[in-house]
């Protein structure tokens, strides 16, 4: 099989010139039309939901807070991750998402 290919290449050298020129001439221009960022956004799309309680233990934050919260952003299209800590007073939430998200899609 690849005795044909360069037996092929050999015989016909000039064409085979001419696409390795194609080739070049396609992968510069392709290199020259690449949109290049200095410092690209590598941060994940995510949101993070404080809620202040007062008065609650942990584990009523837990039943009463935290999980409706989690339950209501497990809802949400393109949720990849749901991450929650309920302490004392200040539970809070954390949603990653794959696509970006705007203030006014998340309220809704």
């Amino acid at each position: 099989m690849i005795d044909r290919v360069f037996e092929f290449s050999l015989k016909n050298r000039p064409l085979v010139a001419v696409l390795s020129v194609l080739v070049m001439a396609s992968g510069y221009y392709a290199y020259r039309e690449l949109p290049v960022d200095a410092f690209p956004d590598v941060s994940p799309n995510l949101v993070q939901i404080f809620t202040l309680t007062e008065g609650l233990a942990p584990e009523e934050v837990e039943k009463y807070v935290t999980y409706p919260v989690e339950v209501a952003m497990m809802g949400l299209p393109g949720i990849e991750k749901v991450r929650s800590v309920s302490n004392f007073g200040l539970p809070w939430s954390m949603c990653t998402s794959k696509t970006a998200w705007t203030f006014t899609s998340v309220a809704r």
